[in-house]
């Protein structure tokens, strides 16, 4: 039974996704942006910088991350700008 509501879950998710390409230095996300969005890495990583202190990294996520979810399920605006660290 676990598997038909995994797979029914994945079915439903799936025709909400689209692919979307970034180049290395791309914004995907600046600060105080609405959030609307959820993204999966497929390849690359992604920065996490603080605008206010000269775009300093404080966190970098990868293949196989997920991340804006939070935001998203809340409906918070962007905390952080968010920059594509590899072509993506």
């Amino acid at each position: 039974m676990e598997d038909k509501v995994r797979k029914s879950v994945i079915s439903h998710i799936g025709a909400h996704l689209r692919h979307i390409s970034y180049a290395a230095g791309d914004v995907i996300f600046a600060e105080n942006e609405s959030s609307e969005e959820i993204f999966f890495i497929r390849k690359g990583s992604v920065n996490f910088v603080i605008p206010d202190y000269n775009n300093i990294t404080f966190f970098e996520v990868s293949k196989g991350d997920i991340f804006g979810e939070i935001d998203a399920i809340y409906d918070n605006h962007r905390v952080f700008k968010a920059v594509a660290n590899d072509d993506l």
